[in-house]
């Protein structure tokens, strides 16, 4: 008889056999939602990069100009002299205040995490949109992600624009959610959604409304979805009459000439790269919503050329365009799909398709990767040329916090400090002396502070603004009478005593 020993493995314990079925299911589920994962992290990522690029220092004109001496003044008690509730929304300051109040992390910092996040939850609701909206699969929505989070229109969105990057993946959400509603439940919560929008941002609110009514319409009268846009339609109500309060119109004298010219222009620059692949796939797309969103943003942009305008203190015309980057986006990437149907010569399509994501890919690099000073040829006329900088170059961003520093410490008892609007966020930031700070709305000119400062009865006025004669803003120096006090690189310190 023979004998054979074995030290197999079939006895091994319960536990070992659980922690092996859940890392299998861990891997199972990870494997399903790999394009969802990715959805959400590689935008962030993408966002990241200028962020990184910048180091310690803010990108983006409202980030340094709005949303930091927001957090700053709301730790302080209250709500700021460059905020009103009505302005975009009120939603995300509340967020942003409520992040320092409980976290007491840098406002800079905070909002150089948050802009990635953003970018970041906008391309998952992209990634939802097209698998509940369009009815995509998974491998083309994450393709609408891909060229969406690398197009230059939606990066210019996220550079400062975070009411309206996060109140456009909410009005993506709210679209997903809407497509079905078959109960008082989903019913409530695509009206929640909405509102949300309202109370995140007023122009995307008002576009997310017109296109839920108009599937209303188009739907034989869908009663539900005309009542699921009432609470937002309120909101939007009110922030008009709050306007009204302060003094601003909702309609205005529009553009005309060569301001329309310019704009109808700027519509077709912005969005250039994309046309060839959107030729291909003006037929293919079968999203009828997609239609209308494009015919509502080119409604407002010819609204905006008439003589009875929309104000453009409440929407830039621009803002229409910008809005447009998802639906072209959308036809772009179905054209780019559906490519090999539409040339007779098959060989082109794989060095139509290669070439077109180079360019792509360029523009990325030239508007993530280069400063305003040496700005890609292409965004000469695009504002910001480049994503690598705030209200000033990134370049100059060490001059003026040293110009701070040295004001804090050498500033005079009893003195003012008149900051024009690009440099009021950082005197909130990096000023720790003692003085009155003075803050001026956006556009004020130097003269027109200066005039301002003086009624208030201010006798030593300081600035700090460029040193070289080449500042921004029409501004290229203070006004006659201002004294250059310190100099730090491009920067200087002035002193004003009538």
């Amino acid at each position: 008889m023979r004998i054979v020993s074995s030290t197999g493995n079939r006895d091994s314990s319960p536990v070992s056999q659980a922690t092996s079925r859940a890392w299998f299911a861990i891997a199972t589920s990870f494997m399903k939602a790999k394009f969802a994962l990715a959805s959400l992290f590689i935008p962030a990522a993408i966002r990241t990069i200028p962020e990184i690029i910048a180091g310690p220092y803010p990108i983006g004109y409202d980030t340094i100009a709005a949303y930091v001496p927001f957090m700053h003044d709301w730790a302080a008690g209250s709500v700021g002299t460059h905020y009103t509730s009505e302005v975009g929304g009120w939603l995300l300051f509340v967020l942003f205040g409520l992040a320092y109040s409980a976290t007491r992390i840098d406002p800079l910092t905070i909002v150089k995490i948050v802009a990635p996040i953003l970018y970041g939850i906008l391309g998952y609701s992209e990634y939802v949109f097209a698998g509940k909206v369009l009815h995509w699969d998974k491998q083309k929505s994450f393709l609408l992600v891909l060229i969406a989070s690398i197009y230059f229109v939606s990066l210019r969105v996220s550079w400062d624009l975070f009411r309206n990057t996060l109140g456009l993946a909410l009005m993506l959400f709210a679209l997903a959610v809407g497509m079905k509603i078959e109960s008082k439940k989903r019913l409530i919560g695509f009206s929640a959604l909405i509102l949300t929008v309202a109370l995140t941002h007023l122009l995307v609110a008002t576009l997310l409304v017109s296109l839920v009514l108009i599937q209303a319409f188009a739907d034989r009268f869908d009663l539900r979805r005309v009542l699921s846009t009432i609470p937002a339609a309120i909101v939007c109500t009110t922030s008009l009459i709050g306007f009204q309060a302060q003094g601003i119109t909702a309609t205005g004298k529009g553009l005309s000439g060569v301001g329309s010219l310019s704009l109808y222009a700027f519509s077709l620059y912005a969005f250039l790269p994309l046309l060839p692949m959107a030729v291909f796939g003006r037929r293919a797309l079968r999203s009828n919503l997609m239609k209308w969103w494009l015919v509502t943003c080119i409604l407002g942009m010819i609204l905006a050329t008439t003589p009875r305008s929309i104000s453009s203190q409440l929407v830039s015309p621009d803002r229409w365009i910008l809005m447009m980057f998802l639906p072209l986006t959308v036809i772009s990437v179905e054209g780019f799909t559906k490519l090999g149907r539409s040339i007779s010569f098959r060989g082109f399509r794989p060095v139509l398709r290669i070439s077109w994501i180079l360019l792509l890919l360029i523009l990325f690099t030239g508007y993530a990767g280069l400063q305003a000073e040496t700005a890609f040829p292409y965004y000469s006329y695009f504002i910001p040329t480049s994503m690598l900088q705030s209200t000033v170059p990134l370049h100059e961003s060490q001059d003026i916090v040293s110009s701070f520093h040295w004001l804090s410490a050498n500033i005079q008892s009893g003195s003012t400090i008149m900051a024009l609007d690009p440099i009021y966020g950082w005197v909130r930031e990096y000023f720790n002396g003692s003085a009155n700070i003075v803050a001026f709305a956006p556009g004020t000119t130097f003269d027109g502070a200066l005039h301002q400062t003086l009624e208030m009865g201010n006798s030593r006025i300081y600035t700090v603004w460029w040193a070289n004669g080449q500042g921004w803003y029409s501004e290229p120096t203070p006004p006659t009478g201002f004294v250059l006090q310190h100099r730090s690189g491009q920067f200087g310190v002035f002193l004003y005593e009538p």
